[in-house]
């Protein structure tokens, strides 16, 4: 595992991604970053992720961090390998091509509103506009 000497040296993607058996999606330094702060009922986010050639980030509110039930997100991913991130979700058959990626969803109860998606590669395009409604299940207890 990584102790904080590891972090001082610049660590890289590619030797987290082999740390965890995980397929090789991106290659370079690794840096994270997460910040938060609470304004009423409400916590803000911003997560900034440069893993290599891939850049990930993410802005919103939310209620709570754990189990939320009212916010907004806003993602933006930019990578090399659309294909070899998608296999770290078990999922295969994806182009292995460069990708963008933008999101927006709400948080309303127990609904996941789908307000819009993009998906870019150098061959395909796809876009949801409008609002989808998911339902999602509430832990028990």
């Amino acid at each position: 595992m990584y102790d904080a000497s590891d972090l001082r040296k610049g660590l890289k993607i590619e030797n987290v991604l082999k740390e965890f058996k995980l397929p090789l999606f991106s290659a370079g330094d690794f840096d994270f970053t997460l910040a938060l702060n609470t304004e009423g009922d409400m916590t803000k986010l911003e997560v900034n992720g440069d893993m290599g050639s891939l850049d990930a980030s993410a802005t919103g509110e939310l209620d709570q961090l754990i189990s939320p039930t009212k916010g907004n997100l806003r993602l933006t991913m930019d990578g090399p390998n659309l294909g070899a991130l998608a296999k770290i979700f078990g999922v295969d058959g994806l182009v292995e091509d460069t990708f963008t990626h933008e999101l927006h969803a709400s948080l309303d109860g127990n609904n996941i509103l789908l307000n819009e998606a993009v998906l870019k590669t150098s061959s395909d395009h796809l876009r949801i506009n409008g609002q989808a409604l998911f339902w999602r299940r509430r832990p028990h207890g």
